[in-house]
């Protein structure tokens, strides 16, 4: 399934081919396909079980799938580690917030920018190379323990732009750099990691449900910086429950259930798709009245 480009350009960010990943006898993606243009911001969406999360999680590394690729700007990543793939620019949350608890919310997103390192990482290509990998674990030591001149300066820059993030947020972060993040609220604690996300200034960014346990005031703020995202041209992934959301911040649309993509389309077309709406209330009738 194919998502119609309004870029001006055919060429998809990523690329998902045939996708299968099985546990035992569960099939819990079943020969997936579709493809997201850049500046697109996709939804994907379905009843708990249906295999939203294994999808995030084979893109992003996390599982391998057993049969099927994954193409990142006409690369195929697919058994690439999460590491390498953060590294070629899709960073991600997850369903459950997973923030470092005795850190700071500053040092928490400042983890996030480890791709932006040059002076504090040499040789950091080496890393994917087993037998040369210590030549670059030794480079960043030393330069952890000198901290020369140079990787100082790097260390500012990194703040100044890590403070930017913050920023998107206001009085919700801002103001709380400096507390260690398992004192946060637990809404607080999801927006530090999609600021840590951001910080990657990726590509591509995977939510998954990134206002799970938020009241209907902090939806509406996760609402409005995810427009904020749309209009800045950072493409997006997101799995989310709150239909009502999903259609104002959604292009497209992709709906599985039970493994397999039933359905893809606009807002409009997802509403009163029949097949759609079985699968969520098991009778038809119109998600407009489900939200």
């Amino acid at each position: 399934m194919t998502i119609p480009p309004d870029t001006g350009t055919d060429i998809p960010l990523l690329e998902v081919r045939s996708l299968v990943k099985t546990f035992g006898a569960v099939r819990a993606v079943d020969d997936v396909s579709f493809t997201i243009q850049p500046g697109h911001t996709v939804s994907l969406i379905g009843p708990n079980g249906s295999g939203k999360t294994s999808m995030l999680n084979l893109i992003s590394g996390v599982l391998r799938p057993a049969k099927g690729q994954v193409i990142f700007q006409g690369k195929r990543i697919s058994g690439y580690s999460p590491e390498r793939i953060a590294e070629l620019g899709i960073a991600r949350t997850f369903q459950n917030g997973r923030v470092f608890g005795n850190m700071s919310v500053r040092d928490n997103i400042l983890v996030g920018m480890h791709t932006h390192l040059d002076a504090a990482r040499p040789f950091a290509f080496l890393r994917h190379i087993p037998v040369l990998r210590w030549v670059s674990l030794l480079a960043e030591t030393t330069m952890a323990i000198l901290r020369p001149p140079h990787v100082r300066a790097e260390e500012q820059k990194l703040l100044a732009e890590a403070r930017q993030q913050m920023e998107r947020f206001g009085e919700r972060l801002l103001p709380r750099e400096e507390q260690l993040a398992y004192t946060l609220s637990y809404a607080n604690r999801r927006r530090t990691e999609i600021a840590r996300g951001l910080a990657l200034q990726p590509h591509l960014l995977l939510l998954d449900e990134p206002t799970a346990g938020m009241n209907p005031t902090e939806t509406a703020e996760v609402l409005d910086q995810l427009q904020k995202l749309r209009t800045e041209g950072q493409t997006l992934l997101l799995i989310e429950h709150k239909l009502d959301l999903v259609m104002q911040v959604s292009d497209h649309i992709l709906v599985m259930d039970g493994g397999k993509l039933i359905a893809q389309g606009t807002p409009g077309e997802i509403q009163n798709n029949e097949q759609v709406i079985e699968a969520y209330i098991g009778r038809r009738r119109s998600l407009t009245r489900q939200m």
